[in-house]
């Protein structure tokens, strides 16, 4: 199997598949991702006549060594991110972690609400596997009971959860989803984000937003009334100290010098993310992030925003790319509704989205890590 080739990827998942079938017993599956082939050609598989394959390199799978048992034999392909560049859809993928978030809204099954860390360990980890870029924790503290029903009333600490992925895991990004800003000092968060940052080998992504549930700001003790002003000074405390053992700023909501900050995130350009859903999230993200993330917007909401003349131009005097990062909503079904799902990944592709914060429909453990490996499928096949 030629990695570089997406004909031939395709190829090997209908053999597998055929294997699949063939064999009743035989799930096909085996230990996900326990060999991946990023270059080259696949090695035979046990069982496997290597002197027949398909005119494009797809391996025969004519015999299968453990009928009516876990099939070990069928290896993990994940496509790299050069990989499906080349095939014209340039996108990064990365999750809504499940469990950590319970949100009414999008209809959690039951292994959700009852999940533990193993679950989220366990996604974590196929995620990685499967090549995803990030997989995300967001962060609100306590919800007003009336809120539940739309804001969900599940939030998992984002430090504490994204240290046990890191520990999990060793190469995908770790993304805030967002920390709200108005809730802590920006030095407070470069200590906090900073430490995982070291402790992950530079897998921290910042999602920032400026918070919009007025009951918890006045629980918290934090002023609900300037919160985009202070917001944005403290973003810009944050790029002055990030890396920087004895930082110093002076801005108009935050002052520091004299103080040591150790560690403070390793010595690199931190990437910020920024969220929200009004279009001055988006000129937040354009004047003091790297990219926009923003939640419950579809494509039809983003389209008048993006296609604002005046937007075009400010994202295009940044001097640098804006990374935009959409989330399908409601969420994707690549398994069940390939084709479907592939339609909402053009619609973002044509928005100019540069990547998508997924959410999947599912019903257990298994099945969502099933859906994680056909969303690679659905999005190498464009």
């Amino acid at each position: 199997l030629d990695t570089a080739s997406g004909q031939a990827y395709r190829s090997y998942r209908r053999q597998r598949l055929v294997h699949r079938r063939r064999y009743g017993g035989c799930a096909g599956r085996g230990r996900l991702g326990t060999e991946r082939f990023l270059g080259g050609p696949v090695p035979p598989f046990p069982g496997t006549d290597p002197s027949r394959p398909t005119a494009d390199g797809a391996p025969v799978l004519p015999t299968c060594p453990w009928p009516g048992a876990v099939c070990s034999t069928l290896f993990l392909y994940v496509p790299r991110r050069a990989e499906r560049e080349e095939e014209g859809v340039k996108l990064r993928l990365g999750i809504v972690t499940p469990v950590v978030h319970v949100n009414p809204r999008f209809d959690p099954p039951s292994w959700e609400q009852t999940g533990t860390i193993d679950d989220v360990l366990a996604v974590a980890r196929a995620a990685e596997r499967f090549g995803y870029d990030w997989v995300a924790c967001s962060e609100h503290i306590a919800i007003p009971k009336s809120a539940t029903d739309v804001r969900g009333p599940r939030y998992w600490d984002p430090i504490t959860t994204l240290s046990f992925v890191a520990a999990s895991t060793e190469r995908v990004s770790l993304l805030s989803h967002v920390v709200v800003l108005a809730y802590h000092h920006p030095l407070e968060l470069v200590k906090r984000w900073g430490t995982l940052d070291v402790a992950s080998h530079g897998r921290v992504i910042l999602g920032v937003g400026v918070g919009s549930l007025q009951p918890e700001f006045e629980l918290l003790g934090h002023q609900f009334e300037g919160r985009g002003e202070r917001s944005d000074d403290a973003l810009r405390a944050i790029r002055a100290s990030w890396g920087v053992r004895e930082p110093e700023y002076r801005g108009s909501h935050f002052e520091f010098s004299g103080f040591v900050v150790e560690p403070s995130g390793l010595p690199r350009p931190l990437q910020v993310w920024v969220g929200g859903r009004t279009r001055r999230s988006l000129r937040r993200a354009i004047e003091l992030g790297d990219a926009w993330i923003p939640f419950r917007l579809r494509t039809d909401d983003l389209r008048p925003i993006l296609e604002d003349p005046q937007v075009k131009e400010a994202i295009a005097a940044r001097g640098r790319p804006l990374a935009l990062i959409f989330p399908p909503d409601p969420p994707v079904d690549p398994a069940g509704a390939p084709e479907q799902t592939a339609e909402v990944v053009r619609g973002f592709a044509e928005l100019g989205a540069t990547g998508l914060s997924l959410r999947f429909r599912h019903h257990s453990r298994t099945h969502y890590i099933e859906q994680l490996e056909a969303m690679q499928e659905v999005v190498a096949g464009l």
